[in-house]
């Protein structure tokens, strides 16, 4: 281990809630005085109300270290991701996003059948106070849970150099080796986006938004010129989301999918739709461009092209 749906089933979350406000940005000044998080994360099985540690593992690193779970075995798959921020100091935000499956029984054609489920969750948390996941539901003498308890250390975020320090994981790895697997990242949560279109090669509408990674977001091309009738009268629109490169551990990396529709008038709840699951790779801070000629309908003729440029926002 490195650093680096129908629904049948159900989570389960326990939780004792404290609500702080903050707006959770942290000043230059105050860099010395992070400490680093640790996520204390064990994984359980239940069996006959039996209660037995399968694995126990820690995450470790600065605030706004994410980190992602996967189990996999003949009887279930699991994908947790969490996404976590760090609120007045004194708690958390956790993102939750977890996908499960598992086995469930057999068809009368001795096919497989499996039970699955897809849960998403924003929750806050002091340190010391556990979130406990049950993936695959309560009932039963045959449960999985996962919980999760963070813990604010004495160690800095970052170094003396001003470099933050990078997220470790350590697993205690008793039944289920090779079943059990746990990555973490330091990365932005959110971006300043900003699209444009291009005429040959000229900028004729842009828009901007402020996106959180994993959630997606419109963002509306406006006009340069206001006498455009094409683009003020239905302006296009990508809606946007921004995850993780999986195949790249690099923090400037992202994935970008997009959907690109022409809006209608205001009050009106018409689109268009030019594009639907565009994807792509982008490197932050770097332009991405994709050709729109042969798909933007309506426009006037030229060589269109979108252009994509993301940078993480100040905090």
């Amino acid at each position: 281990m490195s650093a680096c749906g129908k629904t049948l089933a159900a989570l389960l979350l326990l939780l004792a809630l404290i609500i702080n406000a903050g707006d959770g940005h942290t000043t230059a000044s105050a860099k010395a005085d992070l400490k680093r998080i640790q996520f204390q994360i064990v994984t359980v099985e239940t069996r006959g109300g039996q209660r037995h540690v399968l694995s126990n593992a820690t995450v470790e690193g600065p605030p706004g270290t994410d980190f992602q779970i996967n189990l996999e075995s003949e009887r279930f798959k699991m994908d947790a991701r969490f996404l976590t921020d760090l609120v007045n100091n004194d708690a958390l935000q956790v993102r939750a996003k977890l996908q499960t499956r598992r086995l469930y029984g057999r068809s009368a054609n001795d096919l497989p059948l499996y039970e699955e489920d897809a849960q998403s969750h924003t929750l806050r948390l002091s340190f010391e106070e556990a979130i406990i996941l049950l993936p695959f539901g309560r009932a039963g003498d045959d449960r999985f849970s996962i919980e999760i308890t963070p813990a604010l250390t004495n160690q800095p975020a970052y170094l003396a150099t001003g470099e933050v320090t990078p997220p470790a994981i350590q697993i205690d790895d008793r039944q289920l080796r090779g079943v059990i697997s746990i990555q973490a990242q330091a990365a932005p949560h959110e971006y300043d986006a900003q699209v444009s279109l291009l005429r040959d090669g000229r900028e004729v509408a842009r828009g901007n938004a402020r996106l959180m990674r994993e959630e997606a977001g419109e963002v509306v091309l406006r006009p340069l010129d206001p006498t455009s009738a094409e683009l003020t009268d239905r302006p296009l629109a990508v809606n946007l989301t921004l995850a993780p490169f999986a195949q790249d551990c690099a923090a400037d990396r992202l994935k970008v999918s997009f959907d690109l529709y022409r809006v209608g008038k205001p009050g009106a709840d018409q689109r268009a739709m030019i594009a639907t699951d565009w994807q792509g790779v982008a490197r932050a801070g770097a332009d991405l461009r994709y050709d729109l000629s042969n798909d933007a309908a309506g426009l006037a003729a030229g060589k269109l092209e979108l252009k994509f440029n993301l940078k993480p926002a100040d905090r």
